[in-house]
């Protein structure tokens, strides 16, 4: 008897040991900040024939706005108007991609679509901002936890004329 008590104290021990050093995987962490983004083909806006990350999809909503592949649109909170001359949109999508491979493609991609990359501001939200002489875009992605993914919203709206 006495040696099964002792066993019991010492597996419960050696159980209370081992999970202390152990992590909680449902303790909320804050979110580390984005990595820093590799400004690649601003000095020589165009990139390489073969580059590594996210490919351009076929799905555009404007000709000259680039998506990545593999992003969903949530049609509810996306508006977009094309008139004559006039390009107005507010596209909103959500991906498992990570935000600073999407943030990284807008940095390769947009130049190649005649955009200008004026700046990059990176908190907890990442915002990339584009000009072009007559229409700007605003790259907004926001990481939206573990299970919702990243969030992507494009605004495109035109310049107000000087």
């Amino acid at each position: 008897m006495k040696n099964v008590i002792v066993l019991v104290l010492v597996s419960v021990v050696a159980c209370t040991i081992g999970c202390q050093s152990m992590e909680n995987p449902f303790r909320r962490q804050a979110p580390a900040p984005p990595p820093d983004l590799e400004l690649e083909g601003r000095a020589s806006q165009t990139p390489a024939v073969s580059e590594p990350g996210l490919k351009l999809s076929p799905q555009q909503r404007f000709a000259d706005v680039p998506l990545p592949e593999g992003v969903k649109e949530n049609a509810e909170r996306t508006f977009v108007y094309e008139g004559r001359g006039l390009q107005i949109g507010r596209m909103v999508y959500t991906t498992r991609k990570r935000a600073a491979d999407l943030a990284q493609f807008y940095v390769r991609e947009s130049p190649t679509a005649g955009w200008q990359l004026d700046n990059i501001v990176q908190a907890d939200v990442i915002n990339l901002y584009f000009s072009k002489p007559d229409k700007t875009l605003r790259v907004t992605i926001t990481n939206l936890g573990v299970v919702k993914g990243r969030e992507l919203v494009l605004l495109l709206v035109p310049k107000e004329p000087s």
